[in-house]
C-alpha cells in the first residue's frame, strides 16, 4: 500500500469486519484499487457503504454511486490492451532517415478516424513536414507544430484522450529531460487505456529508460521494382529490429506495407530485385 495513504484498516469486531478509511491527502485510484481489493475479497460490502463511510468527500461518492459492487468495479477498471494500441518507439541509425516514418504510419489504422502527427521544432527542421501523398491510403491527418518538446508530449497524451482519434504519432528530437520514463509511462498508459496507438519518432535519440511497449530500430532498404516500370521505385522495403517488447519476441525481419497491412519476413527472397544482400536481415 502506498506509504502516504494508509487507507483501510479492516478490524474484526463480533458484528463482522468493519471498513475504517482514515482520511489522507493522497486519495488516487491506485490506493482505492487496493482498499477495494481488500473489502470485497473479504466481506462482499456494497461499493456504496464503502463511499458512505468516507465521510466529507461528496466528489468521490459522486463518481461511484453508478457502481454495484467492488468486484464489478476491479473487473470494469482492468482491461488487457492489444498489442497494437499502446505505445511504441521506432529509432534510426541515420537521423534524416524516412523509415521510421514510413513504419509508423503503416502502422495506423484506417478505420476512417484521422491520425494526430505531432512534429517539434528541430524535427520540423531537419526533416519536413509529413508527405501527404507518401502515407498509406485511407489516412487523414491532423498536423501539428510545436517548439519545445513538453508541449509535444502534452500535446499526444491530449490526444490520446479522444476517441474520435485513430491514432497518435510525434517526432521528437534528441534526448531532452522531458521526455523521461514518467512521461513515457503517463503515454503508455493512456494509449492502453483508450485503445490508440501511439508512435514516438526519436530523431537523434538514445534508447535510454523507458515506458514504451515496443522498441524499434528501423532503417531503409532499396526498394522493390516497380511493377509497371523497371526504373522507378517500388514498395518500400525496411529493415526492422525490435529489441525490445512486452507482448513478443524480440528479433529482426524484413519488414514490407501493402494493402493487406504491415509484412515481417525472415530470409525475405526478391526474385530478380536488386535487393539480394538484405536476406540476411
Amino acid at each position: 500500500m502506498h506509504r502516504l495513504c494508509r487507507l483501510a484498516v479492516l478490524h474484526k469486531a463480533d458484528h463482522g469486519l468493519k471498513p475504517m478509511l482514515r482520511r489522507c491527502g493522497c486519495m488516487n485510484v491506485v490506493c482505492l484499487r487496493k482498499v477495494v481489493f481488500r473489502i470485497d475479497g473479504r466481506s462482499r460490502l456494497r461499493i456504496e457503504q464503502i463511499v458512505n463511510t468516507y465521510h466529507g468527500d461528496s466528489l468521490l461518492r459522486g463518481a461511484f454511486h453508478t457502481l454495484k459492487s467492488a468486484g464489478q468495479l476491479l473487473r470494469d477498471k482492468t482491461t488487457v490492451p492489444t498489442p497494437e494500441a499502446t505505445l511504441a518507439e521506432v529509432f534510426s541509425d541515420c537521423v534524416t532517415d524516412g523509415a521510421p516514418v514510413g513504419f509508423a504510419a503503416a502502422h495506423m489504422p484506417t478505420n476512417g478516424k484521422p491520425v494526430l502527427w505531432i512534429q517539434d521544432r528541430l524535427s520540423r527542421r531537419e526533416t519536413g513536414r509529413p508527405y501527404i501523398a507518401g502515407l498509406p491510403v485511407g489516412i487523414d491527418l491532423i498536423h501539428v507544430d510545436v517548439s519545445r518538446a513538453s508541449d509535444l508530449l502534452w500535446a499526444m497524451e491530449e490526444g490520446l484522450r479522444c476517441d474520435d482519434l485513430g491514432g497518435v504519432i510525434g517526432e521528437i528530437w534528441g534526448d531532452p529531460p522531458a521526455l523521461d520514463f514518467t512521461a513515457s509511462k503517463r503515454l503508455a498508459l493512456r494509449a492502453e487505456a483508450q485503445n490508440i496507438p501511439a508512435w514516438l519518432i526519436r530523431r537523434a535519440g538514445t534508447p535510454h529508460l523507458s515506458a514504451a511497449r515496443l522498441r524499434w530500430r528501423v532503417n531503409a532498404l532499396p526498394s522493390r521494382n516497380h511493377p509497371y516500370d523497371a526504373q522507378a521505385p517500388g514498395h518500400p522495403l525496411w529493415q526492422a529490429e525490435l529489441f525490445r517488447a512486452r507482448w513478443q519476441t524480440p528479433g529482426e525481419w524484413v519488414a514490407y506495407p501493402d494493402a493487406n497491412g504491415m509484412h515481417f519476413e525472415h530470409g525475405l527472397e526478391l526474385r530478380d530485385q536488386p535487393v539480394a544482400h538484405a536476406q540476411h536481415a
